[in-house]
């Protein structure tokens, strides 16, 4: 369903992906699903996942391991990965998760420790707590900048991949790394989660809504209703990072293809956690990230799993402050062990 763009003294509204007869959802999810995986566009044939390690050490009781896998569209993709460093001396198995960075040009090596802010070290700090973790770099980012082009420049990606987007390919991407994920002898894949902050926020939001795999989402500061959106312009094409080229022909007619609720609701009866901030300068608009997460809330309490989503409003800006994370992953501890 398309929304029309909002002005600034007009409410903003959000039309409930949830049909009223529960027994009728199986038909409109898949509804939904084929209207956003048209409006991200095709991807070349698909390859088998494999894996090479580059360079391994321990720290601390956890194996950092660099490695670079094949996505599914066979593409070289460097990653980091970690896990307890006795994972492979008994017969455990150990929840997993995707660590999605966020929008730096450091790319995976914020997410697990090795450079950035501390408060982007999900991925590290879910490593020292059992978890097994894979941090890789999206296109554009980290390992995988395009020399002639600079960090975060897609047009490159554009030119190889004219009917594709990137939230089509980064989306791949992160569906191969759970490939890499399910087929480690010490991951257990019936406890696998997605991560990620800002840019990693809705990646890992719409790695769960496309894979059954994961099990939790978490998503800090990575929602904004594209309707209520002052700058709309940032999701479709632009000469730097474009998500979505289609978005502009939609744009020019001041109406949005989708909204992230509908998003969200494909992940249910599965596990979301969403963060959000009021004073968050990148998605500024507060008020409309509080209405677009109460309508995630309801899609989901229609579909009987209100219990398994969260969403919480802070008062800080676009970061992800250690209380916000504390509580992020008692929260996943909880999730993944049901």
């Amino acid at each position: 369903m398309t929304y029309r763009l909002i002005g600034p003294n007009e409410p903003l509204y959000f039309i409930d992906p949830v049909p009223d007869r529960i027994e009728d959802w199986a038909e409109a999810r898949q509804a939904v699903v084929s209207r956003l995986q048209a409006f991200m566009g095709e991807g070349p044939p698909e390859f088998h996942v494999e894996y090479e390690v580059k360079e391994r050490k321990s720290r601390d009781g956890v194996e950092f391991v660099k490695l670079i896998f094949c996505s599914r569209d066979g593409d070289s993709v460097p990653a980091y990965l970690l896990f307890p460093s006795e994972a492979e001396e008994t017969d455990a198995v150990y929840p997993a998760v995707i660590a999605l960075h966020q929008t730096v040009p450091e790319g995976k090596s914020e997410a697990v420790g090795k450079s950035g802010s501390p408060d982007m070290h999900y991925g590290l700090e879910l490593a020292k707590r059992g978890y097994v973790v894979l941090a890789p770099d999206v296109l554009t980012a980290g390992e995988r900048i395009y020399e002639e082009a600079g960090a975060f420049q897609s047009a490159p990606f554009y030119k190889a991949n004219p009917n594709w987007s990137m939230m089509g390919k980064m989306l791949l991407d992160h569906r191969s790394a759970i490939d890499l994920l399910e087929a480690l002898p010490y991951v257990d894949p019936a406890r696998i989660a997605a991560i990620g902050h800002s840019l990693g926020g809705y990646n890992a939001l719409f790695a769960g809504a496309f894979d059954e795999r994961v099990r939790a989402v978490v998503c800090s500061c990575g929602l904004s209703p594209l309707s209520g959106d002052a700058n709309p312009g940032r999701w479709g094409r632009r000469d730097w990072f474009t998500h979505f080229p289609a978005m502009n022909g939609y744009l020019e007619q001041a109406l949005v293809p989708f909204e992230f609720h509908e998003v969200a609701a494909l992940i249910s009866p599965r596990s979301l956690y969403v963060y959000a901030a009021r004073e968050d300068a990148i998605f500024p608009h507060w008020e409309a990230v509080q209405l677009l997460g109460e309508a995630i809330c309801h899609s989901f309490e229609k579909l009987g799993s209100y219990g398994k989503v969260r969403f919480v409003m802070g008062d800080g800006g676009h970061a992800f402050p250690s209380p916000e994370r504390e509580n992020v992953y008692a929260w996943l501890k909880e999730q993944l062990e049901r």
